[in-house]
């Protein structure tokens, strides 16, 4: 296609004159008017292809700082995240604990955080744990003692150290990770343990309990149920001596009595008290006394020595009356010098 130069219509090629204006062409007319057309063409094309392609390097810019924008929003908010304190609660399994009267229970931990700082603080928790806030990081988690009660009692930990690692996965202890605190026995506790609970409870300074108290309540219970216990086992004590003794005096009547006796030894045997029994190794010492036998009291059968067997039973190996030369008989029967001295003191006075 060509533009007739008189009306500026467009107009095939090959046309001589124009159907529109009916002016005459020219070839070289036509020619210079299409080549003019080609290069408007070229020129409207040129002009279009160049804002095109800059909005659509804009759009990438743009995308590219939106996404760019994001990845850094999301970084920072991350950082942010892994800064912040953690809410945790110690794994500790109390028995009876009575919060209301009670300090709380210290907890120690140490270690380094999610940028290498140190960590070392103590902190005090209620009888579920809680009270513990930490960022991101490794430690260690120690108990170092019991709380102080108002009735006196001291508690027992049962694991002294728990690992922990914090980290964006794991944000709390583990499921394994367990702290019981059982009551120790009065008898038992310490004045390590006192002191120790009472010192931990000083430092914690929301505490309103009154820790003196408290302190001395333990150490009466202490010690109040060490002198209960010194007191059961003098008692038990002296309860097996009498039934020890009693038990060695039916051997030393069925020793006197022999395997046979008569009706006059048994009698006679219901009229004598066994006294002054010493033991010395296997040997045994002892006095007969008769008694309500017409109004007279005194030694029969004197002292008397007996020799355990190997039975268990006991045999006499000396018997007479009042011997002035105590002691070397006894020296020479075996007695130790000790007991003989004891005897010849206790018994005939000298």
């Amino acid at each position: 296609m060509s533009t007739c130069p008189s009306c500026n219509k467009e107009i095939d090629n090959e046309t001589k004159f124009c159907p529109f204006c009916g002016a005459k062409l020219e070839n070289s007319n036509l020619s210079q008017n299409s080549s003019i057309n080609s290069q408007e063409g070229a020129n409207k094309s040129l002009g279009k292809n160049p804002k095109k392609k800059r909005n659509i390097i804009i759009v990438c810019a743009v995308a590219l700082v939106v996404i760019i924008a994001c990845i850094v929003g999301y970084l920072v908010y991350q950082n942010q995240l892994s800064h912040q304190e953690i809410d945790l609660s110690a794994p500790i399994l109390s028995e009876d604990f009575d919060e209301e009267n009670s300090s709380k229970i210290p907890v120690e931990i140490s270690g380094k955080d999610l940028d290498n700082k140190d960590v070392n603080k103590v902190y005090y928790v209620d009888s579920k744990g809680n009270g513990i806030k930490l960022k991101q990081g490794n430690y260690s988690v120690k108990f170092p003692a019991s709380p102080l009660c108002k009735n006196g009692c001291i508690y027992k930990v049962s694991e002294s150290e728990i690992t922990l690692n914090l980290d964006g996965s794991r944000q709390k202890f583990g499921s394994n990770d367990k702290c019981t605190y059982t009551k120790i026995d009065p008898l038992e506790v310490s004045d390590d343990d006192i002191n120790m609970a009472y010192e931990y409870a000083k430092k914690d300074e929301s505490c309103d309990k009154d820790l003196d108290a408290y302190k001395d309540a333990t150490i009466k219970a202490r010690d109040e149920a060490i002198a209960a216990d010194a007191e059961k086992k003098a008692k038990e004590a002296e309860e097996k001596k009498k039934a020890e003794e009693a038990e060695l005096e039916k051997k030393i009547r069925k020793a006197i009595l022999g395997d046979n006796p008569t009706e006059d030894q048994i009698q006679f045997d219901k009229n004598t008290k066994i006294e002054h029994i010493y033991v010395d190794g296997d040997l045994v010492f002892c006095t007969v006394r008769a008694i309500n036998m017409g109004g007279r009291y005194g030694f029969n059968g004197g002292p008397m020595v007996l020799k355990f067997q190997s039975d268990g039973s006991l045999k006499r190996i000396h018997a007479s009356g009042e011997d002035l030369e105590i002691y070397n008989t006894l020296i020479g029967l075996g007695f130790s010098s000790k007991v003989a001295k004891e005897i010849e003191k206790e018994v005939f006075n000298y």
